[in-house]
């Protein structure tokens, strides 16, 4: 899938945003779940 090679690139890039992504993606899929 491209978006997990978009993602991938990233974390690579700016860990810091992707840790912040992570989170809140996990938050969110913690309200719908």
């Amino acid at each position: 899938m491209l978006a997990v090679d978009e993602l991938k690139r990233t974390i690579r890039s700016r860990p810091m945003a992707a840790v912040a992504i992570a989170g809140l993606l996990g938050h969110i899929i913690g309200l719908g779940g």
